[in-house]
């Protein structure tokens, strides 16, 4: 609750957390003190689904060793119309904590294609 003098304004955040897909449309009604009129705001979108393709199917990273950083490119195409971030990690059974990946979380821009070294060391 707040309050506006006259000629004021104030910036307003909307944060939408979703796990739906699809269109949106919401309704915001502001309650105005001593006013027979309560303004509304409308909220409108689509949330889309993430569309990337990375275009190494298979990274070679040769002999990796104790403590011995390897490296290797890819290729990643972002075809979303939104900014993404997503995060790499190399799926391991027996010990989860045998490999390290740098960087692990990435950020890729909308409709971009980016390169990303990536490195791994064996820890």
């Amino acid at each position: 609750m707040g309050t506006l003098t006259v000629g004021e304004t104030q910036r307003i955040q909307v944060k939408l957390y979703t796990q739906v897909q699809g269109p949106f449309e919401e309704k915001i009604v502001w309650s105005v003190e001593g006013s027979e009129y309560n303004p509304v705001l409308y909220l409108k979108g689509q949330i889309g689904q993430p569309d990337i393709v990375i275009a190494e199917k298979f990274i070679d990273y040769g002999i990796v060793g104790y403590g011995i950083c390897s490296d290797a490119i890819i290729h990643v195409h972002n075809n979303s119309l939104v900014n993404l971030q997503f995060k790499l990690h190399i799926l391991q059974e027996e010990r989860p904590d045998q490999y390290c990946v740098c960087p692990s979380l990435l950020d890729i821009n909308a409709q971009v294609i980016v390169c990303f070294e990536i490195y791994v060391v064996l820890v």
